[in-house]
């Protein structure tokens, strides 16, 4: 994995007070008030103003050394810029105001790629769809913008207008004005059935909404059947300590323990379950990856110190920092103020005596039992990496545009995307480019195969259906199916 280089203004600054103040004290100049750090930070600032060859504001300066100050705590304490602040408490809410796309940049130079329309949004009724490009907001080009420019502008408060130029393949550009509305930011966002009984919920991270979601995926599942769950928190961030406590309690009976918060200073405390009703013993499978933390970490662990749950995939990452956010006259600072652990006595937060280790850690070499922290699955599998030549098609979008194109010229079925006539046809326009070669061809095939169905069926239907094309491919989720089936057999036996 590339390092990044982390400039570290603490350093900077810290040198310079010391300089200044045995400058001070050599010439035995300047009152004591002068050697203040507030005033000699002050003094840096009017500095930088005055000589700097790339002048920033005050508020940048002062943004970027509160910031650097509390990362040099721990590499999660921070601070919080206005705006970055209003976006943490829109994350909290579960809610936000806009038009309703998922968007990217295929490449930083390219417009936004229409991802696809949230249901009953106002892009959605507006009848945008999967492959569109916004190219312009309010008559700017967006192929000049980064992605965090554009959401920017396409957010804004509820019942304003916002103007956007749409591209689509086949037709003219057209121009669409539509009125920012609410767009709840669901954290359940696949539900489904998998090998006749299983029920899969996909819980992307932790927030207001997050157990009512999951409550609602469950009961719709149970009634197509599932009499066990599979959940789905890789790459889950975390979130809100209460929506995982809650969490637990769909699974957990009355007073079992689900996390201790030991800070360094005062009393610990204790998160009990306040007790399940309908899910008590079910059969559950937790996944996780590298990606899951924070709160996810503690539902893992809970329901696996529990003996509720059988953990699958990967390690976790290890963040199990409780951070206290205060408001200030100016923007809110994050300061770690205790830790988690786990009922049964294990600090969820891995090391970070180095910070650079920590924020990058060798993905290549390291070995999950001989790391700290984090959740250790109860069956470790570790997914095959996509094959180059796949990867390399995904990254240039080449199976949505191949889709939409394909079914712009006709009646396009899924019995003629599943055809080995289809795959071969993508084949031929993907080596135009630069050839391919029957090797990579054959290392892909697979994975390509089920990639255009992907597109077809999210083009058709909706994501969900999109993503359930995939599932085949996933073997940390067959594992868990099989699993699961497993428990439920010996369940009957006995």
């Amino acid at each position: 994995m590339k390092r990044l280089m982390i400039v570290t203004l603490v350093c900077i600054f810290t040198y310079g007070l010391a300089q200044s103040w045995q400058l001070a004290m050599d010439k035995g100049t300047g009152s004591p008030d002068d050697s203040r750090p507030a005033e000699i930070l002050k003094e840096a600032v009017g500095l930088v103003e005055s000589k700097a060859k790339e002048p920033a504001t005050q508020d940048e300066l002062f943004d970027g050394f509160l910031n650097e100050m509390l990362q040099s705590l721990d590499p999660h304490s921070n601070y919080f810029s206005p705006e970055a602040f209003r976006e943490l408490l829109e994350d909290q809410e579960g809610r936000f105001f806009g038009i309703g796309v998922l968007i990217a940049k295929p490449t930083p130079s390219s417009p936004l790629l229409v991802i696809n329309p949230i249901q009953g949004t106002p892009a959605y009724n507006a009848g945008m769809r999967s492959g569109d490009m916004i190219t312009e907001v309010e008559g700017k080009p967006t192929d000049k913008m980064t992605t965090k420019e554009a959401v920017k502008m396409l957010k804004g408060p509820k019942g304003t207008k916002v103007r956007i130029t749409v591209s689509r393949s086949g037709e003219n550009a057209f121009g669409l004005e539509l009125e920012r509305n609410e767009i709840p930011k669901q954290s359940v966002s696949y539900a489904i059935l998998l090998g006749g009984n299983i029920g899969y919920v996909r819980v992307m991270h932790f927030g207001e909404t997050t157990v009512d979601e999951l409550e609602e995926a469950l009961s719709g599942l149970a009634k197509k059947g599932a009499s066990a769950f599979i959940l789905d928190m890789r790459d889950n961030p975390g979130g809100s300590l209460r929506a995982a406590v809650d969490m637990c309690s769909l699974f957990l009976r009355r007073g079992k323990p689900v996390v201790s918060v030991r800070p360094r200073k005062g009393y610990e405390r204790n998160f009990i379950s306040f007790g399940c009703s309908k899910y008590c013993s079910v059969p559950v499978a937790v996944l996780i990856n590298m990606g899951s933390a924070s709160a996810s970490e503690i539902v893992a662990g809970a329901l696996q110190d529990n003996g509720r749950a059988v953990i699958i995939g990967e390690r976790s990452w290890g963040k199990g920092l409780v951070q206290t956010v205060t408001p200030m006259k100016r923007g809110a600072v994050a300061i770690t103020t205790a830790h988690y652990f786990t009922p049964s006595g294990r600090n969820i937060q891995r090391s970070y005596d180095s910070r650079d280790s920590y924020l990058f850690p060798d993905d290549e070499g390291e070995i999950d039992a001989e790391r700290s922290g984090g959740i250790d699955p109860d069956i470790r599998v570790v997914p095959p990496k996509i094959p180059p030549l796949a990867l390399k098609l995904e990254r240039e979008r080449f199976f949505l545009d191949f889709v939409s194109k394909r079914a712009q010229k006709g009646d396009l079925t899924i019995e003629d995307v599943r055809s080995g006539a289809f795959a071969e046809e993508a084949r031929a326009a993907a080596s135009k480019d630069g050839g391919m070669s029957d090797t990579e061809w054959k290392e892909s095939r697979d994975y390509i195969t089920r990639a255009l169905e992907r597109e077809f069926r999210t083009l058709k239907e909706d994501p969900t259906a999109g993503f359930e094309a995939m599932v085949p491919l996933d073997v940390q989720i067959k594992k868990a199916v099989e699993t699961l089936h497993e428990q439920l057999a010996k369940e009957q036996a006995a």
